[in-house]
């Protein structure tokens, strides 16, 4: 459930009695996100992981909270064959946003995120 990630809110007490609705954040509010295996996750949880990756902000009971800054998603996902797996959105070119779909590391070895393998490596 995206909630599970993003937060939910509660029903909390006063010590008057009054009573009142409080957003308790949820994981993806941390500053480093591991997030293994994000194509076995409902669409609705991808949704709301993608979003807070693009957007950097996240939308729970209507109400969006921005995210920290710094903020790192390092993410995998299985192959589209394997049983389970949903197939993960493809992002839209708009121009608007800046997203990188790679990593560059030393000595110019580029890392895809968006395979479900590394490029280069050798199949065991």
């Amino acid at each position: 459930m995206p909630a599970d990630i993003t937060g939910t809110e509660i029903l909390e007490e006063s010590s008057d009695g009054r009573r009142r609705m409080q957003f308790v954040k949820g994981a993806i509010f941390a500053n480093v996100i591991l997030a293994d295996e994000i194509n076995r996750t409902p669409p609705k949880t991808q949704a709301a992981l993608l979003e807070a990756m693009q957007e950097h902000q996240v939308t729970a009971a209507g109400v969006r909270y921005p995210l920290e800054e710094p903020f790192f998603v390092l993410a995998t996902q299985n192959p589209i064959e394997m049983e389970g797996t949903y197939p993960l959105p493809r992002p839209s070119s708009t121009g608007s946003s800046s997203t990188s779909s790679s990593i560059t590391c030393p000595k110019t070895t580029r890392w895809p995120l968006s395979s479900g393998r590394l490029r280069g490596s050798r199949r065991r």
